[in-house]
């Protein structure tokens, strides 16, 4: 089972994650305050804490440290809402596909809307026997850009990065080696975490062959491709895996994730979880995701086709999914599915029912 574990996280990522917060006006500080709220007991957030100190001190030095002109400052306005466009995502999906010699950018432009628009072009099953996505000319972008369900500006912004690419790509690389200079200059406080995370990962693969992990991780790697693990300094309860075909897979795991899952273990969460559950309950989008996988596991692109939505949706949502447990991830036949805990669910049910009855 060919794997490399490395004691650096992948900067792009890293990057990209905290200029999204910054750029929200959020901090890993809300993360962490969430994560307190769900805990009953007063006393954990002295434990809880200590795990996001570098995180937010690292954001803080980010932040005082960056030097923005007019062009860094328009990108980063692109991401102010949930919805809005995010040019720098779509620059960096677009250098991964280049890194494997496929140079079309129409496709990373596209992509985060909705997979199903490139269907007549690139379907599902292309994707899944790894034939990549042909060359789009100019008419047939402005064809796909018209069906989809944008408002006047938000197209105008899909056709201006369109016309503009070179131009926002080489501010967005700017942007991008810039906070990346700066995350290195703090890995050092980090050589403790990265050791403590990559030591259980190691133990994992060696005894078991698969990353599992308290009904969220299940992820066997017996497939004779080559995994890239990563940690991730900012994002530190965060797991992530992405398997795309032009690239070796990778994973990337928070430093601070494992701890965190075993401090919530031993505490009593069960009522909020439950609140939390029935709260995702009264979302449309978490709900139908639930509901489609009482019938079947599913994977990423399949529940973005159903839901008529991004990939990077889906996994927005499943974010808080995983997190209450009543979603956890498997790799079947190369792919990662989506399984439903239905055991979990019914704690949660027997548990809120207990609130009222």
């Amino acid at each position: 089972m060919p794997y490399k574990i490395y004691d650096e996280p992948i900067y792009e990522v890293e990057s990209i994650n905290l200029l999204k917060n910054i750029a929200n006006g959020k901090s890993i500080r809300d993360e962490m305050e969430e994560t307190i709220k769900k805990c009953p007991v007063n006393a954990i957030r002295a434990q809880i804490e200590p795990l996001f100190e570098k995180a937010i001190a690292l954001e803080a030095y980010v932040k005082e440290h960056m030097v923005l002109d007019d062009t860094s400052t328009f990108l980063l306005k692109k991401w102010e809402s949930a919805s809005s466009y995010a040019p720098i995502e779509v620059i960096y999906f677009y250098d991964l596909m280049t890194r494997a010699g496929i140079y079309n950018k129409a496709v990373p432009i596209l992509f985060p809307f909705n997979d199903g628009l490139l269907e007549d072009s690139w379907s599902f099953k292309d994707i899944e026997l790894n034939i990549p996505p042909p060359s789009i000319s100019n008419s047939q972008f402005f064809r796909l850009v018209n069906n989809v369900k944008l408002t006047k500006d938000e197209k105008l912004d899909v056709l201006q990065l369109y016309h503009d690419f070179d131009l926002y790509r080489t501010h967005t690389h700017q942007l991008l080696k810039q906070t990346e200079a700066l995350i290195k200059s703090k890995l050092h406080v980090y050589e403790s975490d990265i050791y403590d995370s990559t030591k259980f990962v190691e133990e994992q693969l060696i005894t078991q062959t698969a990353l599992t992990y308290k009904n969220i991780i299940d992820i066997s790697l017996n497939d004779n491709k080559l995994y890239h693990i990563y940690p991730s300094l900012y994002d530190i309860n965060g797991f992530m895996l992405t398997d795309i075909f032009f690239v070796d897979p990778y994973i990337v795991i928070g430093v601070g994730a494992l701890k965190l899952r075993n401090i919530l273990d031993n505490v009593s969460v069960g009522e909020e979880n439950a609140t939390q559950f029935l709260k995702c309950l009264s979302e449309g989008s978490k709900q139908s995701i639930l509901k489609y996988l009482k019938y079947e596991p599913l994977y990423g692109g399949q529940l973005a086709e159903k839901l008529g939505c991004s990939s990077a949706n889906v996994s927005q949502h499943m974010s808080s999914l995983l997190q209450l447990g009543v979603v956890h991830m498997k790799k079947e036949n190369n792919r990662v599915y989506f399984h439903l805990n239905k055991d979990i669910i019914s704690q949660y049910f027997d548990t809120a029912k207990n609130l009222f009855i």
